[in-house]
């Protein structure tokens, strides 16, 4: 692919990270303002958010720092957490067979829940030889919101929120409901299985009082029952 079909392929998919971005950024800066209560500067804020790149995490990850947990117990809780994101890789990766190495590890860093959902939902319909640039375009979209979103919300967050009191909840939303609006075309074959998988097993944990742990179970299920339906889908036509 050429140099200047690699660029408009990357910009297609800057332009496809819109939705991504403008939910994004209010999630962001209410990490921003989070962390910045706790006492953590806009640079160590800045480091979490570009390091970790994960919203639900890095608000649990700054809750286990203010109570003073030890390092190795928020690093693994932080990565159980983020245990799903290693089964999106193989979902996509049939996509970018023809990509390198090296490029597939970049995409890998920045394939969050909504990344991977809008990349499902659209890949397919970008020419094989684009498909990465695109990717990265998308990620690349996303991957600027978070920082922005977080060096705003460090720097001043807190007076909008003060200001503005009914924001600060509302922040609270944006994140998983952007996931759900991304998600739902796609709810279909093996995605509505494992959506199904996820939500019955999240929903029985929270009736018998285990949120956190049926929450982590629900994480994990559903992506291998779509990644298993995704493996027995390429082996019946190949």
């Amino acid at each position: 692919m050429g140099l200047t079909n690699a660029v408009k392929a990357w910009a297609s998919g800057l332009r496809a990270s819109l939705a991504i971005m403008l939910g994004y950024t209010p999630i962001a800066i209410a990490f921003g303002v989070a962390a910045n209560e706790i006492g953590l500067s806009v640079q160590a804020a800045l480091l979490v958010s570009g390091v970790v790149f994960a919203g639900a995490s890095q608000f649990v990850m700054i809750s286990l720092w203010a109570t003073s947990t030890p390092a190795l117990v928020i690093a693994l809780t932080t990565l159980l957490l983020n245990l799903r994101h290693v089964l999106y890789g193989p979902l996509i990766a049939p996509h970018l067979r023809h990509s390198p190495g090296w490029q597939r590890l970049l995409a890998a860093f920045g394939l969050t829940d909504e990344a991977f959902a809008a990349a499902t939902g659209r890949v397919d319909r970008v020419p094989e030889s684009d498909r990465m640039a695109w990717l990265l375009g998308l990620e690349t979209g996303a991957y600027s919101a978070w920082l922005s979103g977080t060096w705003l919300g460090a720097t001043g967050g807190a007076a909008l929120t003060t200001v503005l009191p009914a924001i600060a909840p509302a922040l609270a939303f944006a994140l998983p409901t952007l996931f759900l609006v991304l998600l739902l075309p796609l709810l279909q074959g093996r995605v509505l299985i494992a959506a199904i998988v996820a939500a019955s097993v999240a929903g029985i944990g929270q009736f018998w009082g285990m949120t956190t742990a049926s929450l982590l179970m629900a994480a994990v299920l559903g992506p291998l029952v779509a990644l298993v339906g995704s493996r027995w889908r390429c082996q019946q036509t190949s």
